[in-house]
């Protein structure tokens, strides 16, 4: 009997020791929560794949992306939420009919956009002067933008659910808010026109106040670089033109620049 009680300890503290081991240390907290490093590190069963696909220097690269982008969503997202959360953004039944009625146009426009901007970077990484890092941020949207254009047509969504386009919506206003609040420059993304500048100056004082603390500065090295790494991002240039997208639903907008078309062929 005392062995058998012996055995079951021997257990528990070797699964403790196990789950600790996989949890790692503490490298953040977010509104009091802890995170770990085992938190923010990728499905195994999708690293091992690609460990075994990928050559060491892209399977390191894609490791190192992975993570930035877990610990992003495990700070920047809850601290979203909670913005909208806070900012009651309302959305009207008209709204979520607009959006609906344009989905599928907008869609295979944004579509069409795509394949345009997909070929102005082909045409622009194959420039002898191009930044060795720039050139593979381009090789990783090249490969981003084929998956996406390469869908089929009939897998794009005609109709989003009720609670889909008040996601859209909600997403939308919060970003617009904090673009009227900062300010700063906007970034082409694949769901529509992103502050970054905002985003940053956001998280900056989200910071101060005591919402999030990263621990050790290589976490925090990694955590920023999204928001403060230029070569990441491809920039509106034109400040009119991201001032414009940050005012108008992309939705809406589809339909406007439509209108605007045809009344000039007319």
């Amino acid at each position: 009997m005392a062995n058998k009680k012996k055995s079951i300890l021997i257990g528990v503290i070797l699964l403790f020791w196990a789950v600790a081991g996989i949890k790692g240390n503490e490298i953040a907290t977010i509104f009091g929560k802890k995170i770990s490093s085992g938190d923010i590190e990728p499905n195994s069963q999708m690293a091992e794949k690609y460990k075994k696909e990928m050559s060491e220097e892209n399977f390191n690269k894609w490791l190192k992306q992975n993570r930035e982008r877990n610990l992003e969503g495990l700070i920047f997202g809850p601290l979203f939420e909670k913005f909208i959360s806070d900012s009651n953004i309302p959305v009207s039944d008209k709204e979520i009919e607009e959006i609906n009625s344009r989905m599928d146009q907008s869609l295979e426009k944004m579509r069409i956009k795509q394949i345009e901007y997909r070929n102005n970077l082909v045409k622009d990484i194959n420039d002898p002067n191009l930044d060795e890092n720039k050139r593979k941020e381009m090789e990783s949207r090249i490969a981003m933008l084929n998956k996406n254009i390469d869908e089929p047509k009939h897998e794009i969504p005609k109709k989003v659910s009720t609670k889909g386009a008040t996601r859209i919506i909600k997403i939308w206003k919060a970003n617009k808010k904090l673009y009227e609040k900062y300010g700063g420059r906007v970034v082409f993304q694949q769901a529509g026109p992103e502050p970054l500048d905002a985003y940053r100056d956001f998280l900056k004082e989200q910071e101060k106040a005591g919402a999030f603390e990263i621990k050790d500065p290589n976490y925090s090295a990694m955590f920023w670089n999204y928001f403060t790494n230029d070569k990441m991002h491809t920039f509106y240039k034109d400040p009119n033109e991201a001032r414009e997208l940050m005012e108008k639903p992309w939705w809406l907008k589809e339909s406007e620049d439509e209108g605007i078309k045809n009344k000039e062929q007319k």
